[in-house]
């Protein structure tokens, strides 16, 4: 038997692919041939003649196979004008469209008609990145819907001046369950599916109401289209609309899924909604933002939701869109169908409820924006972590108005183009401030003003990087300078900038008649004539710096034209100069005596060579020139410093004895100095070195690499460093260079209160051929030295004291030493560490005067002392390893208030071996407040793993499942005074057999009824609470489920029940359990699916408020897998039996509440805001504070009655809210205020938004302890946030 599902829940089983691909991780052929590069013969693109692609239309539609993956790369320069049209096709295909350069933007540019057809074609998927669509004047893209499980997506694509009826039109020819799915017909018949179909949700719903008896009208011809897939849907990432003028909606979305992400919505002009979103479908809008567009008709909302689509958003907002209605929503307009006239389907009678946006920042996020704003003139903000592409402009940035401000707090750039930003007459009082300007082929600023004129420009805090054209800036007068004597106005001001990175100009800096000053810049690592070309004008160059540039003229050049030239405090340090000037190339004329004009070049080098080294140092840069200035001298990192190396940069060479490298003053692996990347980060070849408080990451072949051939007593010693996920073939290698020098001779090496975490080396991780070696208080953990050892000794004395080794994986041993050389250890164990091939898990000494055959050796194996195990566990990865380990029998405890967070990308505890228990605590209650928080998919048990159980924990806030019960019928697991609260996704717990489940689900389409039984699963004391679900908090497809004293409690299910649904009569039994304020789609508290009750037990169960979506069937329904409605059933207790209740249940219920388990944790709202401020500034330690799902507070109102900011004085404090990021604190001066010394304090979940000064403010002492979890930042104000 198969079970089809309707449109509304085809997606909730669409877990199956989810965990599927968890389980297999493996690709169908279908996705491999689609990251294949396309073999087609096509014209080479102009750019680059290596990359092949397509210069036109046609030349697609030539090589366009039906039933393929086809892989299209659009030429930058091609001549795309014409529409694309797909004729109709009976196979599915996936067309792949993207620019051929990734760092350019291709235009498409049609005469008229639509970009892309597909209105005829139900086959095709699409994908498309990094395309400017213009000058459609009828719809863009336009799609036919009517097809389920199309993908059609857009990435960095850009729609301007389109006209016609929309840009994006979405929508089926006729509605899909119209023909495959029953519906309710005006007479109250109904038609009934084939007994194999079972047809859930909405529609499901719908004939539920129908009495048993309906006369029923003949089974429908079988379709393609009855086998409903997941939905088409659309995804539009980093995209942007703007300036196109439409009859309708910018995008009309009909019985289609859609999410956009990070999209901008600037200067349209619409006589609808921008968004207009109709009929059923699943809808995700966030981080978008609309701004200047104008709605002209009397429409809903600047977006328009049906009462029948399913609308999640966030993030969006709003700025100047003009709006000529009164009546219209300024921001999203939703309808509601919550009164009996409302049609969902058609959209009539429903009421409809206003959501205004939050006004956007004062920033710009997109090209199109940026040059509306270089219109009108003012001070603009640029939004930090953005990219300006502007290779598809024909012309650059241009400002030519008065007070134009442009600046950035962190992190944007200006990307591409010959020229990026121009300068012309007009501009005066103009400021540059903080951006990236990269990658121009002719000049990034040319600034041409008539230098008479005065003007003020000002670039400033600025980075010019990969520049590759004649200049970076160019500086000339607009007006002929007739003399020398003339005035000169026209002022240009470049302070505190970067020129990094840069190749082939002429000058990188060039002035033509302009008055130009350049401050305290660096100019790093460029490939050029020189820095500054002067040919006119006045120009100071003071206190810059030069350092590993390559210049083929000199550092700067100065005519006979120019009217002053100064260099104050220059700075020149390891630059080539290839035998030219390394100063002022002065080039001067002359009257000849024949009466011509003479000129010749002199060069004048640099006076004074003023050179100074910071306080701290925080960047590769600094720190290069610091050691060449000032060799053999203290280098200190700034805090919070992370040094990036590209691939094949060997670090830092470390030359100069008495050479010492330290994170922030006290040298504390705290303060977060990170060496990041390149092939090396150290190359030590000198004696008496120390590196204090540094984390180095991800060098490729060695990360610190030792040439120990330097002799005497002096030491080069680590201590708090920590080295993670280097790769190559050793993360730590010393090495004697000279055989000349004596073995004991060489410095010793120590290593102290360090860690060496998740490296990988071909060899060994750390590998001495040469030094005496210390290692003392260090941990070795999750290391891979698959050929290798954790320390090899080759030679020489080593001393091992206080060192762990800790879930590492060795292909020769832990330790390795050679016969020669002698080991001293004290207090060395080793835990759960794998030794693969059979080799040793211990230390392996060589025998001595053996011989070794064959790459083997003749070796003593000698075991570590075993490490203690963790007595609790409060990290996750460190569960799932030790559980990944684990052959049964086994009791993991969780540590007493502890929360394990997963992340996006967490991996869920898989238990796959019989007899696992995990405990909170060693008593294992709820009380101990163990919490499993985040993460798609938390726990999957599978295979035969019986005798599973799980005693107290909360689980909370999955994004998928929270608990996959994926085993077969041997398998079973138990879970003991448990919570489940604040989940998402598909379900809570699902009971289904992996082997036919998953294999039944990979089509994402339909549930088959299992061949074997799944697992069984018994629920005994637990909550469910505030679960928003897809389908069921509880889906048992073929397991035996037991329920027992157990509480729903204020749980949505959207596709099935408010708590429990079953399929293919599958035991359940459910005795003793409260079903209290739960919403169903079809049964407010337990779903049947099956064709008769036998399976199903029931005993003093309680229900009262369970609210069911349509129909009057409240607690238990019963249908059958065609969809007709059986059984109506009743609950027969009068009082709640539960072992676990929830606190939101009203006290006048006779409820009988043992002392075993506890009630759950208050949490704090509105109503109760001045008690939880008194009770956390109060607080003496140790205590968590739960804040109510939706909590929303102005801080600034509690400032003013001395409610506010939060004030926390005491070690253990946790503040959490009960549904992460649905808590918001806006307003006020701070929202958090911290003091003295305080430890294990953690802040979890909570949006801060629109504080005056810092959101998280105070003094801390040390030592001292903070953590924030899950917590967003947005639009504070302060000087900082944190």
């Amino acid at each position: 038997m198969k079970c089809k599902l309707s449109r509304a829940l085809s997606r909730i089983f669409y877990f199956g692919i989810f965990f599927h691909y968890i389980i297999h991780a493996q690709d169908s052929e279908k996705q491999r041939n689609a990251r294949k590069l396309s073999d087609k013969r096509t014209n080479a693109c102009a750019f680059n003649s290596t990359i092949e692609g397509y210069s036109g239309v046609n030349s697609f539609m030539m090589d366009y196979t039906e039933g393929k993956s086809n892989l299209f790369l659009m030429c930058p320069d091609g001549s795309f004008d014409e529409s694309l049209t797909l004729p109709s096709s009976s196979h599915q295909s996936m067309i792949t469209i993207t620019c051929a350069d990734p760092d350019a933007i291709c235009t498409w540019k049609i005469r008229n008609g639509s970009h892309i057809d597909l209105q005829n074609n139900d086959f095709v998927s699409l994908s498309v990145r990094g395309v400017s669509f213009q000058g459609a004047t009828n719809t863009s893209i336009e799609i036919n819907s009517s097809r389920a499980g199309r993908l059609f997506s857009f990435e960095s694509c850009y729609w301007s001046e389109n006209n016609g009826s929309a840009v994006i039109n979405a929508a089926e020819e006729s509605h899909l369950f119209d023909f495959s799915l029953p519906k309710i017909n005006d007479d109250k018949k109904r038609i009934r599916t084939s007994d194999d179909t079972y047809v859930l949700g909405g529609i499901f719903s719908g004939f539920l109401t129908n009495p048993p008896d309906s006369p029923q009208l003949s089974d429908p011809e079988p379709s393609d289209e009855s086998a409903l897939a997941s939905p088409t849907k659309i995804k539009l990432k980093r995209c942007s609309f703007h300036e196109n003028v439409v009859t309708q909606s910018i995008i009309f979305i009909d019985s289609t899924d859609i999410e956009i992400d990070g999209c901008d919505f600037v200067g349209n002009e619409v006589s609808d909604s921008l968004i207009h979103i109709k009929d059923e479908g699943l809808h995700d809008i966030h981080d978008v933002s609309f701004k200047d567009n104008k709605l002209l008709g009397e429409v809903p909302g600047i977006i328009f939701v049906s009462a029948s689509s399913r609308f999640n958003s966030r993030g969006i907002c709003g700025l100047n869109n003009q709006i000529l209605q009164n009546e219209v929503c300024n921001g999203t307009a939703q309808q509601r169908p919550n009164t009996e006239e409302c049609d969902a389907l058609n959209d009539f009678g429903c009421t409809t409820e206003c959501s205004p946006y939050n006004p956007c920042d004062e920033c710009v996020s997109s090209t199109e924006e940026l040059l509306k704003f270089l219109e009108d003139g003012g001070n603009l903000k640029l939004c930090e972590n953005t990219v300006f592409d502007i290779d598809f402009l024909d012309e650059p940035l241009t400002i030519g108005e008065p007070a134009i401000s442009l600046g950035c707090e962190s992190n944007c750039t200006i990307k591409g183009g010959n020229q990026q930003l121009r300068i012309h007459d007009g501009a005066t009082d103009v400021l540059i401030d903080g951006i990236s300007f990269e990658s121009s082929r002719d000049a990034s600023i040319k600034v041409e003003i008539d230098h008479t004129e005065p003007a003020d420009i000002h670039i400033r805090n600025c980075q010019f990087r990969g520049h590759s054209g004649s200049n970076i800036i160019r500086l000339l007068s607009s007006k002929e300078v007739l003399s020398t004597d003339e005035p000169i106005e026209a002022k240009i001001e470049i302070q505190n900038s970067i020129l990094v990175d840069n190749a082939e100009q002429i000058y990188m800096i060039e002035n033509k008649g302009l008055d130009l000053s350049i401050d305290s810049c660096k100019v790093w690592g460029n490939d050029n004539s020189g820095i500054v070309g002067v040919f006119g004008g006045n120009t100071i160059i003071r206190d810059c710096q030069s350092w590993g540039n390559n210049f083929t003229q000199g550092l700067f050049h100065v005519s006979g034209d120019s009217t002053t030239y100064n260099v104050e405090k220059f700075c020149s340090v390891d630059d080539s100069f290839e035998g030219v000037c390394n100063g002022t190339i002065e080039n001067s004329c002359v009257e000849g005596t024949s009466g011509t004009t003479v000129c010749k070049d002199s060069c004048e080098p640099l006076i004074e060579n003023s050179c100074s080294i910071p306080d701290c140092l925080s960047a590769y840069e600094e720190l290069q020139i610091a050691m060449i200035l000032s060799p053999g001298d203290t280098y200190v990192i700034c805090p919070d410093t992370t040094i990036n190396l590209d691939i094949g940069d060997k670090g830092f060479g470390v030359t100069e004895p008495s050479t010492k490298i330290k994170c922030g003053e006290n040298g504390l692996q705290e303060d977060n100095c990170v060496i990041n990347g390149g092939s090396y980060h150290l190359i030590i070849n000198t004696t008496d070195v120390g590196v204090y408080g540094m984390t180095f990451v991800d060098a490729h072949k060695t990360s610190i690499e030792i040439k120990a051939n330097a002799e005497g007593p002096s030491s080069i010693s680590f201590n708090d460093c920590s080295w993670e996920k280097n790769m190559g073939l050793a993360t730590f290698s010393i090495a004697a260079e000279s055989a000349d020098v004596s073995e004991n001779s060489l410095a010793p090496v120590i290593i102290s209160n360090s860690t060496f975490l998740m490296n990988n080396a071909e060899g060994s991780i750390i590998s001495n051929g040469g030094s005496p070696l210390t290692i003392s208080k260090s941990l070795f953990t999750q290391n891979s030295a698959l050929n290798g050892s954790l320390i090899h000794i080759e030679a020489n004395t080593a001393t091992i004291s206080d060192v762990e080794f800790v879930d590492n994986a060795v292909g020769e041993s832990i330790m390795f030493l050679s016969s020669d050389a002698e080991l001293t250890k004290t207090r060395v164990c080793g835990f759960d560490n794998e030794a693969v091939n059979d080799s040793c898990d211990g230390i392996a000494e060589l025998v001595s005067g053996s011989l070794c055959k064959e790459g083997e050796c003749e070796l003593n194996c000698s075991s570590l002392m075993p490490c203690q195990a963790p007595s609790c566990f409060d990290d996750w990865e460190q569960l799932t390893r030790r559980m990944d380990k684990s052959v049964g029998g086994e009791s993991f405890v969780l540590c007493p208030g502890s929360s394990l967070l997963l992340g996006n990308d967490g991996s869920p505890l898989r238990i796959s071996e019989s007899d696992i228990v995990v405990s909170c605590g060693s008593d294992g209650t709820l009380e101990n407040q163990c919490l499993i928080i985040g993460g798609e998919l938390q726990v999957l048990i599978d295979g035969a793993a019986s005798g599973v159980r799980f005693e107290g924990v909360t689980f909370s806030s999955s994004k998928k499942v929270s608990i996959a019960a994926f085993g077969g019928s041997e398998a079973s697991a138990t879970f003991d005074g448990c919570e489940f609260s604040g989940h998402s996704g598909d379900a809570v717990v699902a009971i289904i057999n992996n082997d036919e489940g998953t294999g039944a689900l990979q089509d994402g389409m339909m549930i088959e009824k299992p061949t074997d039984a799944a697992m069984g699963v018994s629920i005994n004391s637990c909550i469910f609470k505030e679960n928003v679900i897809d389908f069921s908090p509880v889906v048992n497809v073929g397991g035996q489920v037991k329920v027992n004293e157990t509480t729903f409690v204020s749980n949505i299910g959207l596709g099935g029940s408010g708590a429990v649904t079953s399929f293919f009569d599958s035991p359940l039994s459910v005795v003793s359990s409260c079903f209290l304020e739960n919403q169903g789609n079809s049964s407010g508290a337990i779903l049947l699916i099956q064709d008769k009750i036998d399976s199903f037990v029931q005993e003093n169960n309680f229900g009262e408020d369970n609210v069911v979506s349509v129909g009057d069937c409240i607690n238990v329904v019963l249908a059958k897998p065609s969809g007709s409605f059986i059984s109506c059933y009743t609950f027969d207790s009068i009082e709640c039996r539960s072992g676990a209740i929830s606190p939101t249940i009203s006290p006048g219920m006779p409820i009988a509440v043992p002392t075993s388990l506890p009630s759950p944790r208050k949490c704090y709202g509105e109503d109760n805001w001045e008690t939880f401020f008194t009770d956390v500034r109060d607080s003496m330690g140790n205590e968590v504070f739960t804040l109510c799902e939706g909590l929303s507070i102005d801080i600034e109102d509690m400032e003013s009655k001395g409610l506010a900011p939060l004030m926390i004085k005491e070690s253990g404090v946790t503040i959490e809210c009960a549904a992460p990021s649905t808590c918001l604190l806006s307003g006020g001066s701070s929202h958090i205020v911290l003091s003295g010394s305080i430890q294990d304090v953690a802040v979890t979940g909570l949006t801060l938004v629109d504080a005056s000064e810092s959101s998280i403010a105070g003094t801390l002492e040390r030592p001292s302890s903070v953590e924030f979890e899950l917590c967003d930042w947005i639009d504070n104000k302060g000087a900082t946030v944190v």
